[in-house]
């Protein structure tokens, strides 16, 4: 078992890289616990310096009066791993040396909310409508609207890219902990209990809402 903390989307690839080359044997299981929004990951979610990195690119753009495009976003999320990363020719130049570091059975599985879901438009202040130009609406998500969209679930993209199996919530997730031979959400655990469940006991993140969504590769691109 090789565990990684992970914030970054350039060390994520290079990790998947790593087990083409130094790693003796074949990635069995990939698992990430990732906050997730629509169409991609982000471990690097409420990252102060890549929440700083995000402002200082918006503030240029601001200054220069135009507005960012559609490539500079996707470069600028550093701690996000975009269903529009796949679709840049850097790493799908990488595909199918990126895909020989599953095992052929391999599976992975998103942990936490949303990359199971489909059809997703990103917005700003609720507008998604890359079209509107309004003074009082501020412009940076919605760039990515401007091509490939609606966009795939995550973990859609994620099956595709890499081919194998993948695991995606379709709902937000919540910690549930095992207890007396039951999954309960900590919440419960603690109403019971009288405190919070201790993180030696076995944790997990499940759907709000039915279990984790399967999604099948698509044809190689």
């Amino acid at each position: 078992m090789v565990i990684r903390h992970i914030t970054l989307k350039d060390d994520f690839f290079r990790l998947i890289e790593t087990f083409t080359t130094a790693f003796v044997g074949t990635i069995a299981e990939l698992h990430i616990v990732s906050h997730s929004i629509g169409a991609g990951l982000f471990p690097g979610y409420h990252v102060p310096s890549i929440d700083e990195y995000r402002r200082n690119k918006l503030l240029k753009v601001i200054v220069a009066k135009r507005r960012i495009t559609y490539e500079e976003v996707v470069d600028t999320e550093i701690g996000a791993i975009l269903a529009d990363d796949f679709l840049k020719p850097t790493v799908r130049g990488k595909a199918a040396k990126f895909r020989q570091a599953f095992a052929p059975a391999a599976t992975i599985k998103l942990w936490g909310c949303n990359s199971g879901v489909a059809n997703w438009r990103y917005s700003d202040n609720g507008e998604t409508d890359p079209n509107v130009h309004d003074e009082q609406i501020p412009f940076y998500w919605r760039a990515l609207n401007l091509r490939n969209t609606p966009k795939p679930a995550v973990a859609q993209a994620f099956a595709d890219f890499f081919q194998r199996r993948t695991f995606g919530a379709t709902s937000g997730a919540h910690v549930e902990v095992l207890h007396q031979g039951h999954w309960v959400k900590s919440a419960q655990y603690r109403s019971e209990v009288h405190k919070w469940p201790s993180p030696r006991l076995v944790h997990r993140l499940h759907p709000d809402r039915g279990q984790y969504r399967t999604y099948e590769p698509g044809l190689l691109p």
